[in-house]
């Protein structure tokens, strides 16, 4: 079993370079699957869920949508406004998360597994993995992706602000790849990064 792991800020580009591995690994016969830690993440906010019920008592109706469902935008303001915030969020959130992640990576032990997670060197040694690779970005390129997604600007660079800087990161990464130009660029480095990852992975691909 391979477990690769891709983090970095928002608007880095960890999303695309999983889908280009993905993509490359199958190519050459292995099945690889992606893990997306947000997907994983909001699939806990069910209704009535323990995550659920925590987050209601933790900061009240007021994060509910008319369905009674919890609203992404309405947490996202009152979290990425306050670090103490953000910490009560992650409290209730990380260690459910982390067990649900390290259980669906060691699903399947035949597949290759590509956790895409923005959160993965804060995690570190929580989610064991064989390779930790970094995505890092210009500031103005990160802001100018998440626009484009429809973010607004100051609500941009205060998630920038609370998140682990790159080069604390980068402290606690296997490889680090740089997305400053076009995708056509970055995917050629992603194919040399890959080239890299089968030599460095022999043994575990044979």
């Amino acid at each position: 079993m391979v477990k690769l792991g891709i983090g970095g800020q928002l608007g880095a580009g960890k999303s695309e370079l999983a889908k280009i591995l993905q993509e490359l690994f199958s190519t050459d016969g292995d099945r690889a699957t992606i893990i997306n830690a947000d997907e994983i993440a909001w699939q806990l906010y069910t209704s009535n869920s323990p995550v659920y019920k925590k987050i209601l008592k933790t900061f009240g109706e007021r994060v509910l949508d008319t369905q009674h469902q919890i609203d992404r935008k309405k947490l996202a303001q009152i979290v990425f406004a306050s670090r103490m915030q953000l910490r009560k969020l992650n409290q209730i959130v990380h260690p459910v998360l982390i067990k649900e992640l390290n259980q669906r990576l060691n699903k399947s032990p035949g597949e290759i597994k590509i956790l895409d997670a923005a959160l993965l060197f804060m995690w570190n040694k929580k989610i064991p993995l064989d390779i930790r690779i970094l995505v890092r970005a210009p500031d103005e390129q990160k802001i100018s992706r998440m626009a484009q997604k429809g973010f607004l600007g100051e609500e941009i660079k205060n998630r920038l602000r609370l998140q682990m800087s790159e080069d604390k990161m980068e402290e606690l990464a296997d490889f680090v790849i740089t997305n400053d130009s076009s995708y056509e660029v970055f995917k050629e480095r992603a194919q040399r990064l890959y080239q890299i990852l089968r030599t460095y992975l022999k043994d575990k691909l044979s």
